[in-house]
């Protein structure tokens, strides 16, 4: 008797499934056979009439396939698919508009979207081997790629190079002082924007924009002594406080609500009176509850104010933002809506990517720069006592409430024009705004993102070389003079006069960057590599010197 022929069972790969979907969209009214029999026509295998039955009970699911997963046999989601499906789409969003995509940035976003879905700690680890796998599941690739000379590295943070400006280049790549037609600069959640704005009759001072950002501050033990001796990296705790930003067109008006893990009684009082709004969160996430309480301070606020004031208000729609006002919700201009009675909530379309938003566009990327020298600042200030014992140390408590009021000074004293510029880049104005305001002089208010951090960068890298190399008595009194040309910096010789500022030689600026970038890489939960190489690079600016070609002899 002949053996019966075995068949072995092939499956369809997900390009198969999206293809049987399709000839199925094309097809009106045919029956299932008809698909197999159309399919079977261009594909390399057949397929059986059952096989097109069960693909076309997920159509929608096989439809909405990315691209970049159709190679694959399966679709293995892991245990919290609609986390990954998020997250897959903001990577891709940011490599579409050329944002540099690195392991920190796919975990830092991991952790808000597990904020969002409201998912334990406990329940989701985002540890390596998850970011390995997740990358493996979505076909994400992080390689390097050149922008217009300036190296920027996609991959991990370790192969970043000497004189690398990443952390700029966000700011960089959208400065521009014409605004670009094409479509990818003109999305479709503007019209919706500009129409809400002009129908509403709101002045740009009464225009919003509000987002969430995770700020990570350092370590328990800040004093140097205690952060030598501290265990590798990766056992370091991670102190984490969630912060709400909010800044009008105008910049006059900023407000930041912070969300802590834990704090103590005695110090609460402080950290209220430093900031707009204060929470606790043992996690310190934004949840509802929390968000709530916020919106309806800030509603308060408002109505208190002579003469009353309400405002308009764009945020995203995050889970945690979904505030339960019955009676009060509704759609306009196509936009999901809360009707306060001091403010209207705007919630913005989904996947609207980050650096096409007011905060996103430069004013948080100014802000974080503006904390981390901050905090270098302080770090080199603890180091100027002759004896370790003399150092300041600080417990937990203390050092969030520090931080703090950091964050509420800084976020409150960032410059007008920078709230516009990023406005302005952003492309939320009305048209009838940017015209007007083109025989305006608020135009003349608005400077270049890049130039303004670089600025910045610069003058506050000779405070920093002052804290080691000395200055001069006059430093003491005034306000450090815009930073000369590097040319200047490196061919003219300095005054000996003694209200001169001495300049830094190429070995000293290169000397005092390698003692800051010491503390740079005791503090990595702080300051990345990125900042690393972004000192090394102004140090080189400075000095007129190219370190990566001819290193300087002592």
């Amino acid at each position: 008797m002949l053996a019966s022929k075995k068949h072995t069972r092939q499956a369809l790969s997900l390009a198969d499934k999206k293809r049987i979907c399709e000839i199925s969209q094309l097809l009106v009214k045919s029956t299932h056979q008809q698909v197999a029999d159309e399919f079977n026509k261009t594909a390399e295998r057949s397929v059986q009439r059952l096989m097109v039955t069960k693909t076309l009970r997920e159509k929608d699911k096989w439809l909405a396939m990315d691209e970049s997963q159709l190679g694959r046999k399966r679709m293995r989601g892991g245990k919290f698919e609609a986390l990954e499906h998020a997250l897959s789409l903001y990577l891709q969003e940011a490599r579409a508009q050329g944002a540099r995509l690195s392991d920190s940035l796919l975990t830092a976003h991991a952790e808000r979207l597990r904020a969002e879905h409201n998912i334990k700690d406990s329940e989701f680890k985002i540890s390596n081997g998850w970011v390995q796998n997740f990358k493996r599941r979505h076909s994400i690739r992080m390689h390097s790629a050149h922008h217009g000379g300036m190296h920027v590295n996609h991959g991990d943070p370790d192969d970043a190079k000497v004189g690398d400006l990443s952390f700029l280049k966000l700011a960089s790549s959208i400065d521009t002082t014409d605004t670009p037609s094409s479509p990818s600069a003109t999305p479709s959640h503007l019209s919706g924007i500009h129409q809400l704005i002009v129908d509403g009759g709101f002045k740009p001072s009464d225009v919003f924009h509000y987002d969430e950002h995770v700020l990570y501050y350092g370590t328990p033990a800040s004093s140097l002594a205690k952060s030598m001796e501290l265990a590798p990296s990766r056992h370091r705790p991670r102190c984490r406080m969630l912060l709400g930003l909010l800044t009008n067109v105008v910049g006059d008006t900023p407000m930041v609500a912070c969300v802590q893990d834990v704090v103590t009684s005695h110090v609460f009082a402080d950290m209220l009176y430093a900031a707009d709004f204060v929470d606790t969160h043992p996690h310190a996430h934004m949840t509802k509850a929390i968000f709530t309480k916020f919106i309806l301070h800030i509603n308060t606020v408002l109505a208190v104010q002579e003469p009353p004031r309400r405002i308009l208000c764009f945020l995203d729609a995050s889970p945690c933002h979904a505030i339960s006002m019955e009676g009060h919700m509704s759609t306009i201009c196509g936009m999901r809506t809360v009707e306060l009675s001091h403010m209207l909530l705007a919630f913005l379309p989904p996947r609207v990517p980050p650096h096409l938003t007011p905060l996103g566009a430069g004013l948080t990327t100014y802000f974080h720069l503006q904390f981390k020298i901050t905090l270098l600042k302080w770090l080199l200030s603890d180091t100027t006592s002759p004896s370790t014992s003399e150092r300041r140390t600080m417990t937990v408590s203390q050092q969030q409430a520090q931080t703090m009021l950091w964050v509420a000074q800084l976020w409150k004293t960032i410059p007008p024009s920078i709230a516009k510029t990023s406005w302005r880049q952003s492309q939320w104005l009305p048209p009838s705004w940017v015209q007007a305001w083109e025989h305006d002089d608020v135009l003349g208010e608005v400077e270049p993102m890049a130039e303004s951090l670089m600025a910045q960068a610069q003058s506050t890298y000779k405070e920093l070389h002052a804290l080691y190399h000395g200055a001069s008595s006059k430093e003491d009194d005034e306000d450090y003079a815009p930073p000369p040309s590097p040319s200047s910096w490196a061919e003219s010789p300095p005054d000996e006069s003694e209200d001169a500022v001495v300049a830094p030689t190429v070995c000293q600026a290169l000397d005092a960057a390698h003692q800051v970038l010491t503390f740079m890489e005791q503090h990595p939960v702080v300051f990345t590599h990125d900042d690393v190489a972004a000192l090394l690079g102004v140090a080189n600016r400075i000095s007129g010197f190219d370190y990566q070609k001819d290193p300087p002899t002592q």
